[in-house]
């Protein structure tokens, strides 16, 4: 799905839907909190997470263990193709385009799914003891974007995989008041440096970084990059409680 030639640690935009369109779709979730998975405190996910659900704390797991995931899989996909089949049309649409080569969502994994940042439909907005006491700088810690490795078998049906170009993609379709943003890094060309990346102690992750970007997001508007790129999700500031953060996620192999 990806192009050799394009060069890694660079973030491209690909505008996909306007912004009115956007916030419809991040409704449509919305009006679906019942079947999101929560995470953590105002962090959810709604369809099958690789991260979460094939690696451990360890690492990936053996493909034998991945029932709890593709159990979710089966069950959420065709929530997904019901009401959100306009937009992964365009999501392949953009993405054919945007590279000249035909993009496809294989059945046989995980449709790509939404990260929630914010309150439930039920809920309706954020508790301020939850801001005021929130520390730290970002919703996610240092990472690399290795999913792919949970799903071999998957890949074994094709003559040739590229997994030194990996596809990361991320469509925002509503956002706090104050936005959203990428924090990123360099680059880690080797799937097996970027697994061990994954898994050494935070310190040592941060001693390894260096120079840190930012992407701003745009809702409506595809970000992605290509390669083992480390990256995590700036905190919010300032953070109300009616904000959320509703995002499209998903990853390409070529």
């Amino acid at each position: 799905m990806t192009k050799n030639t394009e060069k890694h640690g660079i973030i491209h935009f690909v505008p996909v839907l306007d912004q009115k369109s956007a916030q419809q779709f991040a409704d449509q979730v919305i009006s679906l909190s019942k079947l999101w998975v929560t995470r953590d405190k105002y962090f959810h996910t709604f369809g099958a997470v690789s991260y979460l659900e094939a690696f451990n704390e360890k690492g990936v797991l053996p493909f034998n263990q991945l029932g709890a995931y593709h159990s979710h899989r089966e069950l959420i996909n065709p929530v997904f193709q019901r009401h959100f089949s306009k937009l992964y049309t365009e999501l392949i649409n953009a993405l054919s385009n945007h590279f000249g080569i035909r993009c496809e969502i294989p059945k046989e994994l995980a449709h790509p799914g939404f990260h929630i940042f914010g309150a439930t439909e039920s809920e309706g907005q954020m508790e301020q003891s939850f801001i005021d006491a929130f520390k730290g700088d970002s919703w996610s810690h240092l990472h690399v974007d290795i999913q792919y490795l949970a799903h071999l078998p998957f890949w074994d049906q094709f003559k040739q995989i590229d997994f030194s170009n990996p596809l990361t993609f991320t469509m925002s379709l509503e956002l706090p008041d104050a936005g959203s943003s990428l924090r990123y890094w360099h680059s880690i060309e080797s799937a097996n440096e970027a697994h061990s990346f994954n898994y050494r102690p935070i310190e040592e992750r941060k001693n390894m970084i260096g120079h840190e970007n930012s992407a701003k997001y745009s809702p409506g508007v595809l970000t992605y990059f290509i390669g083992h790129l480390i990256h995590q999700i700036p905190a919010t500031n300032p953070l109300l409680v009616t904000d959320r953060r509703i995002t499209l996620q998903g990853h390409g192999i070529k």
